[in-house]
């Protein structure tokens, strides 16, 4: 009995004498066949197998690559954050943080103390140096007053506080600065009686301007002469730029004070608010409200 040794089909006795050739397979019989592998044995049922490429190299390499940009990631990350704790490089302001607060100055046309250069020589004003914007004056007439300009030898102060409550006009009409009852007793009785002699030659007369009421469109009447006066709208808004620095007291109580500007009509005058705001419309003449004088002393 004998086989192919191609194919390993039985060749009968009689095919191996007389064929030269398997039936089967087509191989020479009694040739030398190549040899089969001797790692894949072959059979009738059975196939080599495959080798199977490494499909699993890319998904690898990518993994890897992944791999190295997220730690690369996280190494910046922790250097920007030791750079804030560390004091690094890098910009570091807070953009969420609110801006400071900021507190504007002064009008340019106020006098500030920059801009002094007067001394004062005046011994019974009490201060022993110039005066200044923002200064209070000791005890001149009695009260103390606030510095609020100064321009060359003379000084414009007004009463910390309110020296009393009187009524803009004592009846109820219509008037102006010029003609109103509370000019005439401050330049008058309170004139004589609150101040010493020495201080009344202090006091100088002032050309004061009397402008229209420009929300209610109310005349404000000639301008006057005067020693002593209250503040105008206009006169308020540049001395007194923050609302609380107008706030005054009376007796210990906060009082709405007097300007002298017109209200919403010829019967009624402007005031400053208890809180510190201004009221253009005013109240009615007649009513009483606080006074505060102001006026310009030499230096």
């Amino acid at each position: 009995m004998a086989f192919c040794r191609q194919c390993g089909q039985q060749i009968s006795d009689t095919a191996s004498d007389t064929a030269d050739f398997c039936t089967n397979c087509g191989a020479p019989i009694g040739a030398e066949s190549a040899p089969m592998s001797q790692e894949y044995p072959l059979s009738p049922n059975t196939e080599p197998p495959v080798r199977r490429k490494h499909r699993m190299l890319p998904i690898v390499a990518a993994l890897i690559v992944l791999i190295a940009l997220i730690g690369g990631g996280i190494g910046l990350a922790m250097s920007g954050v030791l750079d804030g704790v560390l004091g690094g490089g890098g910009d570091t302001t807070n953009a969420d943080a609110p801006e400071e607060l900021t507190t504007a100055g002064p009008p340019e046309d106020v006098v500030t103390t920059e801009d002094l250069t007067t001394e004062n020589p005046s011994e019974d004003l009490g201060t022993g140096r110039a005066l200044a914007v923002g200064d209070t004056l000791r005890d001149f007439g009695g009260y103390d007053w606030r510095v609020l300009a100064i321009a060359d030898d003379r000084a414009l102060v007004i009463t910390e506080d309110i020296i009393d409550l009187r009524a803009y006009n004592e009846q109820h009409a219509e008037v102006s600065w010029e003609t109103c009852t509370l000019r005439q007793w401050l330049n008058d009785d309170f004139y004589r009686t609150a101040f010493s002699d020495a201080e009344q030659t202090m006091i100088l007369e002032t050309t004061v301007q009397n402008p229209d009421n420009l929300e209610y469109f109310i005349p404000g009447g000639n301008d006057t002469v005067d020693r002593i006066f209250l503040l105008s709208i206009d006169e308020l808004d540049q001395y007194f730029p923050y609302q609380p620095d107008r706030i005054a007291q009376y007796q210990g109580s906060d009082h709405p004070w007097w300007l002298r500007s017109l209200g919403s009509s010829t019967r009624y005058a402007a005031e400053v608010g208890s809180d510190g705001h201004i009221s253009p419309a005013g109240r009615a003449v007649e009513m009483r409200a606080a006074v505060r004088p102001a006026l310009w002393i030499s230096l």
